[in-house]
């Protein structure tokens, strides 16, 4: 993605319309996995409530890496 639209929000608006639909739809929790170098996810994540409740030890490849399991129980906070 080109840097210039990074940080201006519209991840944010992309996860909040996601979450409207989902919950519409009954959804509670969200899973999801990250890859653990990657701290802009990581913290985009945690932002909208996500909280790590796991790791996979070497999941990815080239290079190997732990994925972080993340999740958000409440959809509506």
């Amino acid at each position: 993605m080109d840097k210039v639209y990074r940080r201006c929000g519209i991840g944010d608006e992309l996860f909040y319309a996601l979450s409207s639909y989902i919950i519409e739809k009954g959804v509670t929790r969200l899973f999801l996995e990250v890859r653990e170098g990657n701290e802009a996810a990581v913290s985009f994540y945690e932002h909208n409530g996500f909280l790590q409740v796991g790791r996979r030890k070497n999941f990815y490849e080239r290079p190997k890496e732990d994925a972080l399991v993340l999740e958000k129980k409440d959809l509506k906070g």
